[in-house]
């Protein structure tokens, strides 16, 4: 079986309770197949998100991201990941990456995250042995990773995807902007030019989420704002960030942050009452 090749210029901890390790290796002088990819594998559910691209994407426990050559990437705190920087100038690793979904949840990441947790404990400076464990490591990372997506499937999901991008990105903004309303989806669907069914499908594709998820993060993050700077009932800001019921909102909430919004906000003055003051 031939093994992919493959270079680590960087696996590193954002928020993991690890020392970080930064592992270098020198460029190819084939730059010409050389194209660098950044994975991070979420470990947990926390208020950071990311942008690629200009979609925005919640740091969720059990996913992962791809940030592929070219694409823009900006990381917003907090979250736990592992972050792995890696570049190739094999044509068919680029291939299986290429066709990797920019967002989606994996169901063999706690496995994942144990291998990038024990390739962060190697020393690949010291021995080739070294070298070669971490080397070993990585590689069953990406095999885990790729096996789960054949790749006709993603990339003709993934052509649906930027065929239909323009009118995905209008509907995200618009759920997001208008995030404290009653939408109809059926109707944002008819909107983007789109049959209901088919929306769903290309939405979640491109953003890692339904519809209503992407609309139920958008209303827990304006709820997390009004947390911090509003003294109203919860009950009140729950109706002012489109939740009907405050059962329901507590529950979508805990959901996202791990915490209701009471505990939530109770951590904030706890926050504020242990900062000193300068």
């Amino acid at each position: 079986m031939k093994l992919p090749d493959f270079e680590i210029l960087s696996l590193t901890t954002v928020g993991v309770h690890l020392d970080p390790r930064k592992a270098k290796t020198r460029r190819s002088n084939k730059s010409h197949w050389v194209v660098d990819y950044e994975i991070n594998f979420f470990s947990g559910d926390f208020e950071g998100h990311s942008i690629l691209d200009s979609m925005t994407f919640p740091a969720k426990d059990g996913y992962f991201l791809c940030a592929k050559p070219g694409q823009t990437l900006q990381m917003l705190l907090p979250f736990r990941c592992y972050r792995l920087h890696l570049a190739t100038r094999d044509p068919e690793l680029k291939k299986a990456l290429d066709s990797l979904p920019s967002f989606a949840h994996h169901p063999e990441m706690p496995r994942i995250l144990e291998l990038c947790k024990k390739a962060c404990h190697v020393d690949q400076r010291s021995t080739l042995n070294a070298k070669f464990e971490l080397y070993s490591y990585i590689t069953t990372v990406l095999t885990l990773l790729l096996r789960q997506y054949p790749d006709a499937i993603v990339a003709a999901k993934e052509g649906n995807v930027r065929r239909h991008e323009q009118a995905l990105l209008d509907a995200n903004t618009y759920l997001q902007n208008h995030c404290d309303e009653d939408i109809d989806l059926e109707q944002l669907a008819k909107d983007s030019g789109l049959h209901p069914t088919y929306f769903q499908k290309l939405f979640t594709a491109a953003f890692g989420g339904s519809p209503n998820q992407k609309l139920a993060y958008y209303r827990v993050i304006r709820a997390r704002n009004l947390l911090h700077d509003d003294n109203r009932p919860i009950s009140e800001i729950a109706r002012l960030c489109g939740f009907s019921y405050q059962s329901y909102f507590t529950r979508v909430f805990k959901q996202y942050t791990n915490q209701t919004p009471s505990q939530y906000r109770q951590s904030l003055r706890k926050r504020r009452t242990e900062t000193p003051k300068l």
